[in-house]
C-alpha cells in the first residue's frame, strides 16, 4: 500500500503540473504541451498497471476474509455441537439424579417397613437388641444381625441388596458425566477463544479490503481526470496548431516557426564539462532511446543510460552545481538532480542513500549518493540523465565511460 500511496502522490504532481499549463506563447507553449500530453498518456498506462495491482491485491484480501469466515464458521458449528453435547449431559444427569433420588427413597421406604416388622417381632424379645440392630452403619450389618437374632424375610434382603447396588451406580454414572461435562465446557471455552481471535482476524481482512476499494476508486478517479485534462490538451495543441497555421499564412519576412515541440539542443562543444559518474564501472547495461520495459514487459522510451555499478558505490557529481532534488521520487527511488550552469542538469536514481541535500552546492567529483536498486529496478545499478533546457537528452553526446 506504501507504493500505491507513493505512485498516487507522484500522479497527482503530473496533474497540478498540467492544470497549471497556460498558453501565453503559442510557438513555446505548444512544445510544452505535447510534452504534457505525451507525460499524462505515461502516467496513464502507469495508472491502469496500479490498477490491475489493485484488482490482485482485492481478489487476495476477499480470498484471505473467505478462509477466515470458513474457519469462523466451522468453530462456531463445532460450539453449536459443544453445547447440544452438555445439553444431552445435563439432561442425562438430571435424569440419573432422579433415578438416584427415587432409589434411596425407596430404600428408606422398605428399610423402614423392615423396621416395623422387626420391632413387632422383638416386642417379645429384649429392646436392647432391636435398638443395637437398628444402630448399624449399614443395611448389610443390620441384616446379619437381624439372621443371628430372628429370621428376616429373604425378599426384603435382596431388594435392599439391588438398592444399594443401584445407588451406588447411579451414582458412578452421575460421575462420569459430570467429568464429561467439565470437559465439555473447556473444550466449549477454547472454541469460544478460536472465534474471538478469528474474527479479530477476519475483521482485518474487511478493514485490508475496504481500503484496496477505496484505493481502486481514487484510481478511477485519476485515470477520468487525466483523460478529461488529455482532452483538454488536445484541444489546446490543435488550436495552437491552427494559429500557428494562420501565422505562416500572413507575408512576413521572418521565417515562421514550425508547429513542433522545441528541438532538443545539440551536444555542445565542451562536452567536457561533465564526467562520468562512477568512474570504475565503464559499463552500460541499457542506452538512451525506445527500449522492452525490464519491469511492464512493453515498449518504452528509456531517458537515460543504465550504469553496471555495484550496490553502495560511491556516485559523483558529473559537474559542479546545485542540487534541486534529493528526496524519493517514484520509479526513480531514491533520486539526486543537480541543476549546473548553462540549463544543464543531470539526475542519479535509484540510489541506495543519498549524501546531499536540496540547496547544497557541489563540486564536479563530489560523492552524492550510494548505488542501489530503489524504486522500479531490477538490481544495483546507476540510472544516470542529462536535461538541457529540461529536453532530456543522450548522456553519451555529453559524457563518455572511461576506457
Amino acid at each position: 500500500m506504501k507504493m500505491f500511496k507513493r505512485v498516487l502522490l507522484s500522479l497527482c504532481l503530473v496533474l497540478v503540473v498540467c492544470l497549471a499549463i497556460g498558453v501565453t506563447n503559442v510557438w513555446a507553449d505548444l512544445g510544452e504541451m505535447q510534452d504534457q500530453y505525451d507525460e499524462i498518456w505515461n502516467r496513464l498506462e502507469d495508472v491502469d498497471w496500479l490498477m490491475k495491482q489493485n484488482e490482485a491485491e482485492k481478489q487476495q484480501a476477499i480470498a484471505e476474509a473467505q478462509k477466515y469466515l470458513d474457519q469462523l464458521n466451522q468453530v462456531e458449528g463445532q460450539l453449536n455441537l459443544t453445547q447440544e453435547q452438555i445439553d444431552y449431559v445435563m439432561a442425562e444427569m438430571e435424569l440419573i439424579q432422579t433415578e438416584y433420588n427415587r432409589a434411596v427413597e425407596d430404600y428408606d421406604r422398605l428399610y423402614k417397613q423392615a423396621a416395623i416388622r422387626l420391632n413387632i417381632n422383638f416386642q417379645k424379645r429384649n429392646n436392647s437388641s432391636l435398638d443395637a440392630i437398628l444402630g448399624c452403619d449399614s443395611i448389610m450389618e443390620s441384616l446379619r444381625m437381624i439372621f443371628f437374632g430372628i429370621q428376616v424375610s429373604t425378599e426384603d434382603v435382596e431388594l435392599l441388596k439391588r438398592l444399594e447396588e443401584s445407588k451406588a451406580e447411579l451414582k458412578i454414572k452421575h460421575d462420569l458425566l459430570y467429568e464429561d461435562k467439565l470437559a465439555l465446557s473447556l473444550q466449549q471455552a477454547g472454541d469460544q477463544a478460536s472465534v474471538e481471535e478469528i474474527m479479530a482476524l477476519y475483521q482485518a481482512a474487511q478493514d485490508e479490503l475496504r481500503s484496496i476499494e477505496s484505493m481502486f476508486l481514487k484510481l478511477q478517479q485519476m485515470e477520468e481526470d487525466m483523460l478529461a485534462e488529455s482532452d483538454k490538451l488536445a484541444q489546446l495543441i490543435k488550436d495552437a496548431e491552427e494559429a500557428l497555421k494562420q501565422e505562416q499564412a500572413k507575408p512576413t519576412a521572418t521565417p515562421v516557426p514550425q508547429a513542433t515541440a522545441t528541438p532538443k539542443p545539440s551536444t555542445p562543444a565542451q562536452t567536457s564539462k561533465f564526467i562520468w559518474p562512477c568512474p570504475d564501472y565503464p559499463g552500460i547495461s541499457s542506452y538512451f532511446g525506445m527500449r522492452l520495459h525490464p519491469i511492464y514487459n512493453e515498449w518504452r522510451m528509456h531517458n537515460g543510460i543504465d550504469i553496471n555499478a555495484a550496490d553502495s558505490t560511491y556516485i559523483l557529481a558529473s559537474a559542479s552545481g546545485k542540487v534541486i532534488a534529493a528526496e524519493w521520487m517514484e520509479g526513480y527511488g531514491y533520486c539526486v538532480m543537480i541543476s549546473h550552469s548553462g540549463g544543464y542538469t543531470t539526475l542519479y536514481a535509484h540510489c541506495s542513500k543519498m549524501l546531499v541535500t536540496v540547496g547544497q552546492q557541489v563540486t564536479q567529483g563530489q560523492k552524492i549518493a550510494l548505488v542501489g536498486s530503489t524504486g522500479w529496478s531490477t538490481g544495483p545499478h546507476l540510472h544516470f540523465e542529462v536535461w538541457v533546457n529540461d529536453n532530456r537528452v543522450d548522456p553519451l553526446g555529453y559524457v563518455s565511460p572511461p576506457k
